[in-house]
């Protein structure tokens, strides 16, 4: 998934907020560490916890809110001390608009954070199915049968 961030006070490639078009990586979903449980978890609570820090997204889909609240409510105030379950609620209230990542994060890539939170919801959409004893993948969609306009089933 992606790297950690630089130590505080490191110089090297700290530049938030460039005006560079983000960078949309390509989504690993084949690779086997996409599906691993404790990779994802490590990643949600990395990019998470860029996201409280800066808070920049809060006025956009109930994700970021329900995030900052559970943070804020934590006996520590920081995203160690959230409960994991709240990480799936999170997954589950992004829309996957591409607000956050085309218009308010300063840290999508190029930044070396590399943080693309709604490229990250997939991930956490399969891990969340899993924690809740669904398969990791949703059944494909099969659309129901066409029916021609002369057929009595058929109506506008």
């Amino acid at each position: 998934m992606s790297t950690t961030p630089p130590r505080l006070g490191s110089t090297t490639g700290a530049r938030e907020g460039s005006l560079e078009a983000p960078t949309r990586h390509p989504l690993p979903w084949r690779d086997p560490q996409f599906y691993d449980a404790t990779a994802l978890e490590t990643e949600l609570e990395r990019v998470f916890d860029i996201c409280h820090g800066c808070r920049r997204c809060f006025s956009l889909c109930n994700a970021f809110p329900t995030l900052f609240d559970a943070v804020d409510a934590s006996a520590q105030g920081e995203v160690a001390g959230v409960d994991r379950q709240v990480f799936w609620q999170v997954v589950d209230h992004c829309y996957l608009c591409d607000m956050c990542f085309m218009t308010k994060c300063p840290y999508v890539p190029p930044h070396p954070w590399n943080v693309d939170f709604p490229h990250l919801m997939p991930a956490g959409e399969s891990g969340a199915r899993a924690h809740r004893g669904l398969h990791a993948a949703r059944a494909p969609y099969s659309p129901p049968p066409m029916q021609s306009a002369g057929s009595p089933e058929f109506r506008w």
